[in-house]
């Protein structure tokens, strides 16, 4: 059987030869004219490779008969490409035809590194089509060739790692297309020049596309992932942009995929992207609370690594109001809050009061590792968290901070500023809501106003347009904090009864502020809470 297959093999070879040898006494001039088709693929030449019945006899008796047709010499045919710049060398690849490979390789060997619009070379096409004999034939070939002033590479590695216009190495086509016997092949020593190399290209990506690892976690073929997971890498530098397997089991939340990961090489949860991120600062800013809780099981220093910004896993997580996140972090029993910091001095209640993320807030306030200091610890600026909410105008957080009688109101900032100094540096002509709202907060609190106003012009408001959302939570706010002073008044009767000689009989024995003012108040309570409600539900219904 191999003799008469070998013997077929021989016949179509030569064959091929005479065709190459012949001299047609073309009917057109084989000039690059406007009017002629001799750049473009044959169709019919294209369909019989694309069938699946097509053996090497056949591709042979076509070649020749479009040859003789359109008088074109067989090197014309071979450098033909498809609409898409393909050449019969990448179909025979997509297709599978191992034998119509290695024959168009070995008559016209510089199509192996022929590219076409996507950048694809012949193995990109094989790797992806999951074409194993076709993928053998070409990197045989290439071994061969190479170097050879037919194709401009200087060794196989340079071949099998060069990259398509998309950063996409034949292993990420391999991988993407969850084939291991591809991925085998490509990663094979015969044709990957060193052990360093082979790390570099399985771990790191290029161009803004993912490593071969991180899609090997990402497409959760376990035999994949296993393969490359042998591999091994030296340095922290051998992984950047988030590129780890770890980044994409936490993006896909699978938690049997991150803990098959880490059992099988703890030492990524140590690996940092450019910014300095591990993966625990990548599952705390996703709010993954699983995936924070088994790289914690591996390892409890872990939360004690600092990115670039001096921020740990449990500054991301409040930054993003991740609450159950920020409560796996304070179980930790040696947890002080109040000794981790950024590198702008800020702690995690800074943060939370910052971003505006109110119910980190109200948590943080009652949690026990709260401790005074942290309420009122400043940054490298001088701002408190009361500041920064100030700032920020996040109205929600200065309420809950205002209401923890831990708060000292008196604290400036480097630029001698109170919180609520802040807010009157910041409003415009007429004041915002935001800007009323915020500083009516601050007062009710009893912060003073430390402002210099003659640092900075105070400029007219320029907002010609209101948000529905934003004014209704505004009002519900101002609504809760006129209601509360009323009925603590209702409860409390402030200013006691008159008395039995008092000078008008019919007001003798009544409450001394039961008058129009505290009905007023009562009543603007009430609208405002009805306002805001409106709003609210035209918010609503204009989203809709």
């Amino acid at each position: 059987m191999e003799e008469r297959d070998s013997g077929r093999r021989e016949r179509c070879y030569e064959r091929v030869r005479q065709l190459k040898n012949r001299q047609f006494s073309a009917s057109i001039d084989h000039r690059r004219l406007g009017d002629n088709n001799e750049d473009i693929l044959d169709y019919e030449l294209y369909k019989v490779v694309r069938d699946g019945n097509t053996d090497l006899d056949t591709f042979v008796n076509e070649l020749e008969k479009v040859c003789t047709q359109n008088q074109f010499h067989v090197s014309i045919i071979f450098n033909q490409v498809s609409p898409s710049d393909d050449s019969l060398l990448h179909v025979a690849a997509e297709f599978g035809k191992a034998e119509v490979v290695e024959l168009i390789a070995q008559q016209s060997p510089a199509l192996l590194n022929n590219r076409n619009r996507k950048g694809d070379s012949p193995l990109h096409v094989a790797a992806r089509a999951k074409n194993i004999e076709a993928m053998n034939v070409i990197l045989s070939k290439c071994k061969e060739l190479i170097p050879s002033e037919l194709i401009e590479l200087n060794d196989v590695g340079q071949f099998v790692t060069s990259k398509n216009n998309y950063g996409n190495t034949a292993l990420h086509e391999a991988v993407l297309s969850e084939h291991l016997a591809g991925v085998n092949v490509l990663l094979s020593q015969e044709h990957t020049p060193t052990d360093q190399q082979a790390s570099h290209w399985t771990w790191n990506s290029e161009h803004g596309c993912k490593s071969p690892m991180y899609l090997a976690a990402l497409t959760e073929n376990a035999e994949v992932l296993e393969r490359l997971l042998q591999i091994p890498f030296s340095s922290v530098n051998d992984i950047s942009n988030g590129d780890s397997p770890l980044h994409a089991a936490i993006s896909k939340r699978k938690r049997d995929l991150l803990k098959r990961i880490v059992d099988r090489k703890e030492e990524l949860i140590y690996q940092r992207d450019e910014m300095g991120n591990t993966p625990l600062h990548h599952a705390a800013h996703a709010g993954y609370v699983e995936g924070v809780g088994i790289m914690l099981d591996k390892s409890k220093m872990i939360a004690f690594k600092r990115n670039s910004e001096g921020n740990l896993p449990v500054h991301l997580a409040c930054k993003m109001g991740h609450v159950k996140v920020v409560k796996k972090f304070l179980e930790l029993e040696w947890f002080d809050v109040g000794l981790w910091l950024n590198n702008e001095g800020q702690n995690i209640l800074h943060m939370a009061a910052m971003r505006g993320k109110n119910k980190m807030v109200k948590y943080l306030l009652g949690n026990p590792k709260i401790r005074p200091e942290t309420v009122n610890e400043k940054d490298h600026n001088g701002d408190t968290p009361l500041h920064l909410a100030s700032a920020e105008l996040r109205l929600w957080c200065l309420y809950h901070l205002s209401q923890d009688k831990r708060i000292n109101v008196n604290l400036e900032n480097n630029k001698g500023l109170t919180a609520r100094g802040i807010v009157q540096m910041k409003c415009k002509i007429p004041m915002t809501y935001d800007e009323s709202i915020a500083d009516s907060i601050l007062r009710r609190a009893g912060v003073p106003v430390k402002a210099n106003y003659l640092s900075e012009r105070l400029v007219a408001s320029r907002n010609t347009e209101r948000n529905a959302k934003k004014a209704a939570n505004t009002l519900m706010l101002a609504a809760i904090l006129i209601a509360t002073v009323t009925f603590a008044a209702g409860i409390t009767v402030p200013g006691g009864f008159n008395s039995s000689e008092y000078s008008k009989p019919k007001e003798r024995g009544k409450a001394v502020l039961n008058n129009d003012s505290f009905s007023r108040c009562s009543l603007l309570g009430t609208r405002l809470l009805c306002i805001a409600h409106s709003s609210e539900l035209l918010f609503l219904y204009s989203s809709h």
